[in-house]
């Protein structure tokens, strides 16, 4: 089967996943055709698309339904912290996490609630120049998760969710993840300056409207999805980086250096060991270099 017919029939059996999820699955699978070299080989190495997309489906469940069991930790096994900040207070926004799963949602205020974690393992608090921080990297949360104890009550995942206003607006955005996961789901987000850096971990932000982007990669995965009008700056080793780009490609210039990495230009394979100069007619700006790695840019 061709990979465009086997990607389209698989995309069809994901319906059911949430939206950003399948679309990464369907990426993976579409770098394992390219890969591959060879559509036929490639598709009955995987078998009948439809299987594929159950047995996704099942271990997805599994996954979810493991996550919920670990989120659900007795009274005595955690605390429960929150804070709450009004809109017009919070400016930017700077969080270095650790070992966590944390996700970013919509609602009223600007709010962090967190489960399985004391005080003396995150600090969350709004400075003077008007960034909301938060904390964690200098104590590993969740080390029970990693005991040998029998009692499966006491083995969580540390988790944080992240609550901004719809259509914030803020002047900076930075991100430092050392591992765990840290996703958004359904949230608008506006800034000027944007600084991701993920040291092992999965970041995945979407709906985002960022004006200079520099994101930094090193073993870990990151997918962000929205409009990068200016500079985005990616330095990716050993990692996975794929940026969705809201613009038509020929609005976009690149230049990439690359040494043993795949940089991709929507369906254009870059040099994998070289430089490459793009000219495009606008002002988005995509500077790569990818070291042993894969860097994926998407446009609509």
């Amino acid at each position: 089967m061709k990979k465009d017919d086997y990607l389209a029939v698989l995309q069809e059996k994901l319906v059911s996943m949430p939206e950003d999820e399948a679309l990464e699955k369907i990426r993976y699978y579409s770098d394992y055709f390219d890969s591959f070299g060879d559509d036929e080989k490639a598709s009955l190495a995987l078998g009948n698309p439809e299987d594929l997309a159950k047995s996704i489906l099942s271990a997805s469940a599994e996954y979810e339904a493991a996550v919920r069991n670990a989120d659900v930790p007795s009274e005595n096994d955690t605390e429960k912290l929150y804070w709450e900040f009004s809109p017009s207070s919070v400016k930017s926004l700077s969080f270095h996490l650790g070992a966590l799963k944390t996700v970013i949602i919509q609602g009223r205020n600007f709010s962090v609630e967190t489960r399985g974690l004391s005080q003396n393992e995150i600090r969350c608090f709004l400075d003077k120049s008007g960034t909301l921080n938060i904390i964690n990297s200098k104590v590993i949360p969740g080390l029970s998760f990693f005991s040998h104890s029998h009692d499966r009550k006491r083995r969580f995942y540390p988790r944080v969710l992240i609550t901004v206003p719809e259509h914030a607006e803020i002047y900076s955005f930075s991100v430092g993840l050392g591992a765990g996961t840290l996703k958004s789901r359904k949230i608008d987000l506006k800034y000027q300056k944007g600084d991701f850096q993920v040291l092992a971990g999965n970041l995945e932000l979407s709906r985002l409207l960022g004006e200079k982007t520099s994101v930094r990669c090193a073993f870990g995965r990151v997918l962000l999805d929205g409009r990068f009008p200016l500079n985005t700056d990616i330095d990716n080793f050993l990692g996975k980086v794929t940026v969705n780009a809201g613009t038509k490609q020929e609005n976009c210039s690149l230049a990439s250096h690359a040494v043993l990495g795949k940089v991709g230009w929507n369906k254009e394979k870059v040099e994998i060991i070289g430089s490459r100069n793009i000219d495009g007619t606008g002002g988005n700006r995509f500077s790569v270099n990818s070291l042993f790695s894969h860097t994926n840019i998407f446009f609509s």
